[in-house]
């Protein structure tokens, strides 16, 4: 299984899996004045508004993510496989957990036998505290699978099985 990467942007990290044998490869993002995070707010137009970069004396770049916030990042990166694959996009369990970080879409599905854009990442802001995010941290993972076609058909009626309609919480609370 090939995934490429087209570089669109010299400051972009490579996706790179931390450890041998991870089912999922480290996305970094990209921030910078001229790649600066995308503010997504609802009935908004996505490319209005930016965050602010702030720089320290050292040239070190990062944002800040207010509570409840979210923001599209650049990646600098734009990927393609043949028919059949499809990347999914996963926020890091650091991010979530430590940083109380989330892909604004909980899942970036990316049909990578046909898009060909850059690889962008949507996060939001889900905890109490304002959150700095730095240039190329690694913020999201992707893992690439096979896709197999699916044939929809529609029938009169499914067929019966021990669950029957039982959802959520079916299955007891313990």
């Amino acid at each position: 299984m090939q995934l490429n990467v087209e570089v669109i942007d010299d400051r972009a990290v490579l996706p790179k899996y931390a450890h041998e044998g991870d089912a999922c490869f480290d996305i970094s993002v990209i921030i910078d004045h001229d790649m600066a995070p995308m503010v997504m707010e609802e009935g908004a137009d996505l490319l209005n508004k930016t965050l602010p970069i702030r720089e320290n004396s050292a040239g070190m770049k990062w944002v800040e993510l207010a509570p409840h916030q979210s923001c599209v990042f650049h990646t600098g990166w734009k990927c393609g496989t043949d028919n059949g694959y499809v990347l999914l996009l996963f926020p890091r369990s650091s991010t979530g957990i430590k940083k109380s970080l989330m892909l604004s879409n909980t899942t970036g599905v990316i049909d990578t036998a046909t898009y060909r854009g850059e690889i962008l990442v949507s996060i939001t802001n889900f905890g109490t505290k304002t959150r700095k995010i730095y240039d190329r941290d690694r913020i999201a993972q992707g893992m690439l699978l096979p896709v197999l076609p699916v044939q929809i058909n529609t029938v009169a009626s499914l067929n019966n099985t021990a669950r029957g309609a039982g959802g959520i919480g079916s299955s007891g609370d313990k």
